[in-house]
């Protein structure tokens, strides 16, 4: 049933604000329906990143779990510093196509993310031992470096991409955008700019 589903595509919603009011998110047209791109935002430890990661599906998926694997440096303990591959290990520990599908992975990433599910960790499913270790024992040291990849996130080279390569096609991006052309835009979607908005 899974195996025809593709990978989830991206829903902008007129209600939805940007990530970043000066950027603008660019629809990708993916070539591989293999592979799927995406981004993470406001998280905890995390607060003000926009992480981006892949998820691979394998030919013989939902049979095999997707791989996912943070393009974007995070400072995580189910992180791979080597390969950024990410650990679906704590909440799927065992694969079943009966069971789970790309929601539940999607779900897993968001929630690895918060306090709760990095209290939850166990040393033996983290690929980043260090950061697992940083957090069971210096909470606050751990928390100045996942603010400091949040911050990297933020650069130009990891918004804009300006040094990615050709193996990122599909990839979402974003583009810088001229103040006049983000005004047309939220106009377009009925927004008002964030600096008229009353504040509560």
């Amino acid at each position: 049933m899974f195996a025809t589903l593709p990978p989830p595509k991206i829903n902008w919603s007129s209600r939805s604000r940007p990530t970043t009011p000066s950027h603008q998110p660019e629809q990708p047209k993916p070539k591989d329906k293999t592979l799927a791109h995406a981004k993470l935002c406001h998280l905890r430890y995390y607060r003000s990143a926009i992480f981006r990661f892949k998820i691979t599906f394998p030919s013989d998926y939902p049979a095999r779990p997707p791989v996912v694997q943070f393009t974007t440096d995070v400072y995580h303990p189910l992180v791979s510093t080597k390969d950024g591959i990410f650990s679906l290990a704590p909440r799927i520990p065992d694969w079943s196509s009966h069971e789970h599908n790309v929601f539940h992975i999607l779900h897993w990433i968001k929630a690895s993310f918060k306090k709760r599910a990095l209290d939850g960790l166990d040393e033996a499913s983290c690929l980043n031992k260090d950061a697992f270790r940083m957090y069971k024992e210096s909470t606050s040291s751990f928390a100045s470096l996942a603010a400091q990849s949040a911050s990297l996130s933020q650069s130009s080279s990891a918004l804009y991409g300006e040094n990615r390569d050709a193996s990122d096609t599909g990839i979402l991006m974003f583009s810088r955008t001229s103040s006049s052309d983000l005004n047309k835009l939220r106009s377009e979607l009925g927004l008002t700019s964030w600096a008229s908005q009353p504040t509560a």
